[in-house]
């Protein structure tokens, strides 16, 4: 008699998505041009982490930088860390000057 082998579909979606999306951050990281490759890096990276900034104000403060907002402006309307400000800032600024 032979044990039937049940799948445990909840772990296998999840693994599924994880592996799905880690690919995925890997691809975009390598399609990035290299003076933005460290700063998409660090924020697809970043993003896993649960203390990380949602998405949308991530994406609000790189519109903001790119239309020449200053950290402490960004920092303080979108209520971000300093350090993700500057970042962004930094990033939209270099972006700029190619």
């Amino acid at each position: 008699m032979s044990a039937l082998i049940h799948p445990r579909i909840g772990q296998g979606a999840v693994l599924l998505v994880v592996t799905l999306a880690a690919a995925l951050e890997l691809a975009a990281v390598r399609l990035d041009p290299p003076g933005i490759r460290a700063v998409a890096s660090g924020f697809l990276f970043g993003a896993a982490v649960a203390d990380a900034p949602d998405l949308n104000r991530l994406y609000a403060a790189w519109i903001l930088a790119t239309h020449d907002r200053d950290t402490a402006w960004i920092s303080g309307r979108l209520s971000l860390p300093h350090d993700i400000a500057a970042l962004l800032v930094c990033a939209a600024r270099t972006r700029h000057d190619h």
